[in-house]
């Protein structure tokens, strides 16, 4: 099968059935559930537990993929079913194995490439750290380029083996059956699934800001866990398994009247008996004999066009850590305070008062609270200062948010006339989206920052 009949029948295979696609697509929505409530500006302890439930869910969603795997192997064009849980579920362990095993070398790079950092930061200066920086992100960025075809292609290897974990490892068998399909063909089928993902996440972006400017977020937020990934995946895990079928099978050439046919995947010159001319059919290999030749061997039998974009997309790889090295600012993370208000305490000291209610600018990650407070004689109750954070600015009929809302407090009290108390409060900005500061028996003066810290890759 050509490449273009790949992308074609894996495009149009997500659709071979709408009732296990979306079946499949809440179960990848179930998998994304803190990824969608974090979006949502939900409290972090809620996402940290929908974190671990999406873990169990992800498991059904690797398992479900191999087997996507295995009946498109052996040449189902439908959706496979949703029975026999619990070989999906040991499916997806293996899955999570293999990527694990695959993932070593990368987390090898991250730890010494982090360590030699911190080693080395005081010595080069900000400009060496951030060139080192650079060049370490460009490694990781190579190496997952180059590691993701084989391991798709490792996990076709499994399914094509019944599901033995070992056939995963099996490089030998894996690299030579890339080398009967052609490294050459390897790179275009894995540039053209690129760019077409690329493409759907396009489409997926453009949904969710729709959505999103229009008032309704939260369906753009669930349409992309729920719709696109699962079509992403499907897509892509059905071109795997086609791609791995489309090794050359040779052909059957007549001896009469010197036509030609190309076998199938399965199928042998046992298979027929005669040309429909009536001649004998005599068994042919594909012409470049492909599983002859090395990767460099391959890579020459490309045409020019072929040729000239993987050489381009190659030198843009290696030139990242060049071109990036020019353009980056000094410091990659940049950090912008801006003071939200002053506020003058003793204005609070009116105990019929609820205090005073602060919205926190979007985009704020640290919230900064400086504080310089003196006692002074309170009419009822303590001395001292209180400040509340909560998950939402939005106010109820009391011109504060509801209490089910409080995700931080703090109290500071001064006990004695004479005593005073000044210091620094910090604040997560990510999910502090107002406060509220009141104040009984003090004098001096509250001053609030919003503090924006973006991480920058260009000037």
């Amino acid at each position: 099968m050509k490449i273009g009949e790949i992308v074609k029948d894996s495009l149009k295979y997500p659709f071979s059935d709408w009732k296990k696609f979306l079946i499949f697509g809440i179960l990848v929505m179930f998998n994304s559930l803190n990824a969608i409530f974090q979006s949502l500006g939900m409290d972090r302890l809620l996402i940290s537990m929908l974190g671990i439930i999406g873990l169990l869910f992800g498991v059904l969603v690797f398992g479900y993929e191999i087997r996507i795997l295995k009946l498109s192997l052996n040449g189902v064009a439908k959706l496979p079913p949703f029975n026999d849980w619990f070989d999906i579920i040991i499916n997806g362990i293996f899955v999570i194995v293999v990527a694990i095993a695959y993932s070593i070398p990368l987390i090898m790079i991250l730890m010494f490439g982090g360590l030699s950092l911190g080693l080395t930061i005081g010595s080069i200066g900000t400009n060496g750290a951030t060139i080192f920086l650079v060049i370490l992100i460009a490694i990781i960025f190579l190496y997952l380029i180059i590691i993701s075809p084989i391991f798709l292609m490792s996990l076709a290897n499994m399914a094509f083996y019944n599901d033995d974990l070992g056939a995963a490892f099996k490089f030998r068998d894996i690299f030579y059956k890339i080398s009967n399909i052609g490294w050459g063909n390897l790179i275009i089928w894995y540039i053209t699934i690129a760019i077409i993902c690329m493409g759907i996440l396009f489409l997926g972006a453009v949904i969710e800001v729709f959505f999103n400017l229009i008032g309704l977020k939260v369906i753009g937020v669930v349409l992309i866990p729920l719709i696109v990934l699962p079509y992403l995946s499907i897509y892509i895990f059905r071109s795997v398994a086609l791609f791995y079928l489309s090794e050359d099978q040779g052909f059957l050439e007549c001896e009469k009247c010197g036509g030609y046919y190309e076998l199938q995947p399965g199928e042998s010159l046992e298979d027929f008996e005669k040309c429909q001319c009536g001649g004998e059919l005599k068994y042919n290999k594909q012409p470049d004999k492909r599983d002859n030749r090395s990767f460099i061997e391959n890579l020459k039998s490309l045409n020019k066009k072929q040729g000239l974009i993987i050489v381009g997309i190659l030198a843009l790889i290696i030139g990242m850590p060049f071109i990036f090295a020019q353009h980056m600012p000094q410091h990659i993370i940049t950090t912008n305070s801006t003071l939200i208000g002053t506020y003058n305490v003793s204005n609070l000291n009116n105990p019929n008062s609820v205090g005073t209610f602060v919205v926190i600018p979007p985009g704020t990650t640290n919230i900064k609270v400086e504080y310089n407070l003196s006692w002074t004689p309170a009419k009822t109750g303590a001395n001292g200062f209180d400040i509340t954070g909560y998950n939402t600015n939005i106010t109820g009929w009391d011109s504060l948010p509801d209490n089910k809302n409080v995700i931080y407090n703090k109290g500071i009290s001064l006990f004695e006339n004479g005593q005073n108390k000044t210091g620094t409060l910090n604040l997560d900005g990510n999910t502090i989206r107002s406060l509220v500061i009141s104040g009984n028996g003090v004098n001096g003066t509250v001053k609030i920052y919003a503090i924006k810290t973006k991480f920058t890759l260009w000037s």
